[in-house]
């Protein structure tokens, strides 16, 4: 096989399906004796970008802010004739997260600062699921930087085993080879989510983008009690990639690996075998911040932007062991096959003889036939076009194998390639109270070599776009 085309392209537009990656902040309302306050000023600010929602209680004291962003918010309750309450908050994803107040008498000049401390039980929302961090994807070590290593963070999560036997011819690169469970059930089981739409591929139930760890504000694991809008799988993976804000933020970055910092192999067989030839670059870069254009335009508090850049190239070079055919029968000797013991692995062998066909004659339903002379085939009596195909395949190197590969006689060195880029684009605009919009492009390719014999071997082409746009209104 030298080429696989994989393309898998997403296209969803629309607000509606934001409720899996938006929190809620709700809460109540109540005076200093406990009564319930209606029709009292509440707000929330997004700390990051000051976009701001306001809202009023109920007859009941309630209030509720729904589709916000994940990020840090500051929640503001004002009435007159009583002190200004404030809380500040993270919200994660797809949370509800509850917080009350109970005003105290006084001016609406003095503010009093309410704690938010995180409930030891959510009673808000039935979804059982852990929250991994920004903090946490940046600051732990990951071979690769791939996020979903984490998911073994959270509980009731098995890693580490094989992935299913086709993925790899039939899903393609580094995604076929991620498999994980979450309580109990298959590998094949999960749902993937990327800024609440889709990103799951039918094929394996594989993710189609891994965005860069710099692109991500935070993922959540779900293993039980899904919000209506999952409805599938036994295990959701809910990704919220990063918005810019109000100071810009910037990296970037270099990870290498290589061969000469490894340590040596060990040495299992007496004899220390020697270090592959290894080579792993991952760069890019990360850029967020206000859109923000000298003298014509200056987007802060309204227009954010976020972008990313992430590309990869790994290079392994070993050693391949093949069988070929011996040259003694390329000239049509195969007077070794009458060997009763195999030269190679010193084992019972049974006899292979070789009949002239020419000589075959059939006697009611028995056939007969004449053996070639030492299992020679004259060379006059092979085909010429078989003499022409076998200059394509190369003569063997070595006598005889070795421990793993007791057959093999052709070593061949190989270059196993991986080259990988994903980009990541995103857009915040605050329009005003009751309307926030975002849109985010993806695109992400990747390219595996997997050689073989000379001239041959398998090279797989993966590419995906992804395109999202959300109104919170």
């Amino acid at each position: 096989m030298r080429h696989v085309a994989l393309l898998a392209g997403i296209l969803l537009f629309g607000g509606l399906v934001q409720a899996q990656t938006f929190g809620v902040i709700t809460g109540e309302v109540t005076d200093a004796t406990g009564a319930v306050m209606p029709n009292v000023t509440v707000s929330a600010t997004n700390t990051g970008t000051n976009a701001n929602r306001t809202t009023a209680t109920n007859a009941v004291g309630q209030y509720s802010f729904p589709d916000l962003v994940p990020a840090t918010y500051q929640v503001k309750v004002t009435a007159q004739g009583f002190q200004t309450s404030v809380s500040t908050l993270e919200l994660q994803v797809q949370q509800t997260a509850r917080v009350d107040f109970a005003l105290t008498v006084g001016q609406a000049s003095q503010t009093v600062e309410v704690s938010a401390a995180s409930a030891s039980l959510t009673t808000e929302s039935a979804t059982v699921g852990t929250v991994i961090s920004e903090k946490t994807i940046t600051e732990m070590p990951l071979n690769g930087r791939n996020f979903l290593q984490l998911i073994a963070l959270a509980p009731n999560v098995s890693t580490g085993f094989v992935s299913p036997s086709q993925a790899s011819n039939r899903q393609g690169g580094d995604r076929a080879t991620q498999n994980f469970s979450v309580a109990g059930m298959r590998g094949s089981w999960n749902n993937y989510t990327l800024d609440g739409v889709s990103n799951t591929d039918p094929n394996f139930n594989l993710y189609v983008q891994l965005p860069s760890l710099d692109a991500i504000q935070e993922f959540k694991v779900q293993s039980g009690i899904y919000p209506a809008e999952f409805g599938r799988e036994a295990a959701q993976i809910n990704v919220s990639t990063k918005s810019g804000t109000n100071n810009f933020h910037g990296s970037l970055f270099e990870f290498m690996r290589n061969s000469q910092l490894d340590a040596k192999p060990y040495d299992f067989i007496g004899t220390r075998p020697a270090k592959a030839p290894f080579k792993q670059n991952q760069y890019g870069y990360y850029l967020g911040g206000p859109v923000w254009i000298p003298k014509i335009y200056n987007g802060k508090n309204r227009l954010f932007f976020a972008s990313n850049w992430e590309g990869y190239k790994s290079r392994l070079q070993n050693t391949g062991n093949f069988a070929v055919i011996p040259d003694a029968w390329r000239g049509g000797d195969f007077s070794g096959l009458l060997a009763t013991v195999d030269p190679i692995t010193g084992k019972p062998n049974n006899p292979l003889i070789l009949y002239d066909p020419n000589s075959r004659v059939q006697t009611g339903s028995t056939y007969t036939a004449t053996p070639f002379t030492g299992n020679i085939i004259p060379p006059t009596r092979i085909d010429p076009t078989s003499v022409k195909l076998l200059a394509f395949l190369p003569r063997a190197t070595v006598n005889g194998g070795n421990a793993t590969s007791p057959n093999s006689n052709f070593q061949y060195p190989q270059s196993n390639q991986v080259n990988k880029n994903q980009v990541t684009e995103r857009i915040d605009f605050s329009q005003n109270a009751n309307s926030q919009w975002f849109g985010r492009f993806g695109w992400t390719t990747e390219g595996t070599v997997n050689p073989t014999l000379p001239d041959t071997g398998g090279a797989l082409s993966t590419h995906s776009n992804q395109y999202v746009l959300s109104n919170a209104r």
